[in-house]
C-alpha cells in the first residue's frame, strides 16, 4: 500500500510537471505571404523596400496625358489658360469646384495621404532596425522629404487638411482640418529636417532620388508660399 502511494505521488509531479511545460508556442505561425510591422521591419533591406514604397506614389503625377492629369485639373483650369469640358471626365468638375462627394477619398486627395501614411509608416518603423546609422539618417531624410512634399500638396491644392504625424496603425483618431497655415509650417518642418539629413549629391545607380538641394528647392518654394521672403 506504501508503495503504491509513492508511486500515485511520483505520477502526480510528473504529470504537473509536463503540464507547467507545455506552452500553445508551437501552435502560433507567422503568415509567410502577409508581413505585419514587426515582422516586416527587420533587415537594412525591407528598410530600402520600405523606402521604394515611400516614393510609389509619386508616379501619379506622370498620371494621363503625358504627365499632365494633375496639373491640368489643380493648375492650369483654375487659371484661365484653358477651360475644363464638364462631359470629358466626371471627376474634373468637382476638383475644380470644390465639390466633395462619397469618391473624394480615392481621388487626389486620397493619392496625397496615401502618400503621407506611406511616408509616417518609415519614419516610424525604420528607425527601429539595426543597421548602419549614416545610412539610415539620409533614408530618413528621404521620408521627411516625400512626407513635407505631399504636406505642401495639400496646401496648395486643398487649402486645409489633416496632420498626421503617425501611422494609422498607431494612431487612427479622426482628426479634424488644420489650417492652412499649420498645413504649411508641416511641410516646412518635414523639408527643413529633410535638408539637414540628406546628401548634396548621388552616385550614378542613385539617380532619382532626393538630395539636399531638392529639399532645399522645395523648401524655398513652401517660404515663398508663407510669405517669408528672407528666409526663402
Amino acid at each position: 500500500m506504501k508503495k503504491i502511494f509513492k508511486q500515485y505521488i511520483l505520477a502526480l509531479a510528473c504529470a504537473s510537471m509536463l503540464l507547467t511545460a507545455c506552452t500553445s508556442d508551437f501552435l502560433d505561425e507567422v503568415n509567410p505571404n502577409q508581413q505585419t510591422p514587426s515582422t516586416f521591419w527587420t533587415s537594412e533591406e525591407n528598410v530600402e523596400k520600405g523606402l521604394s514604397a515611400v516614393y510609389n506614389p509619386i508616379r501619379r503625377k506622370m498620371y494621363g496625358y503625358y504627365g499632365g492629369f494633375e496639373s491640368a485639373l489643380h493648375y492650369q483650369m483654375r487659371a484661365d489658360d484653358c477651360y475644363p469640358v464638364r462631359g470629358e471626365e466626371a471627376m474634373i468638375w468637382e476638383v475644380l469646384s470644390f465639390t466633395n462627394t462619397p469618391n473624394t477619398g480615392t481621388g487626389l486627395w486620397g493619392y496625397i495621404y496615401t502618400g503621407i501614411q506611406l511616408a509616417n509608416e518609415f519614419l516610424y518603423n525604420a528607425p527601429n532596425v539595426k543597421m548602419d546609422q549614416a545610412k539610415l539618417d539620409q533614408m530618413l531624410g528621404e521620408a521627411y522629404f516625400m512626407r513635407g512634399f505631399w504636406y505642401f500638396r495639400v496646401r496648395t491644392d486643398f487649402n486645409e487638411g489633416v496632420i498626421r504625424l503617425l501611422p494609422s496603425s498607431i494612431d487612427n483618431e479622426a482628426y479634424g482640418l488644420s489650417t492652412p497655415e499649420e498645413v504649411l509650417d508641416q511641410a516646412i518642418a518635414d523639408l527643413t529636417e529633410a535638408k539637414k539629413r540628406l546628401p548634396e549629391t548621388r552616385p550614378t545607380g542613385e539617380n532619382g532620388r532626393v538630395t539636399k538641394y531638392a529639399a532645399q528647392a522645395m523648401l524655398g518654394k513652401a517660404l515663398l508660399w508663407k510669405g517669408d521672403y528672407a528666409a526663402a
